[in-house]
């Protein structure tokens, strides 16, 4: 399943291990500073992520079933919102 919304990120951490690039992103809701998730990103989305400033922006996450009823999630895009659309909150 793909999920859409808004988010603040807070934070962004990479480094190298073992000759490859790494980085996690981290967000908050955007009501709730105490919501707070962080997520790899994957190869794909390192440049971009590094590139972006903390505040709003718009994630898009795979979640899928994993073992004994758990829920994993993985960052699939984010984006810097649109403001002018009637869509940002």
């Amino acid at each position: 399943m793909v999920l859409e919304g808004y988010a603040k990120m807070v934070g962004v951490r990479s480094g190298t291990k073992d000759n490859r690039k790494w980085c996690s992103v981290v967000l908050d809701a955007v009501d709730d500073p105490i919501e707070r998730v962080e997520y790899f990103v994957p190869n794909e989305l390192i440049d971009k992520v590094e590139k972006l400033s903390p505040g709003d922006v718009r994630v898009v996450v795979r979640v899928y079933p994993m073992r004994d009823r758990a829920f994993g999630s993985r960052l699939v895009d984010i984006n810097i919102p649109d403001k002018n659309s009637g869509n940002f909150t």
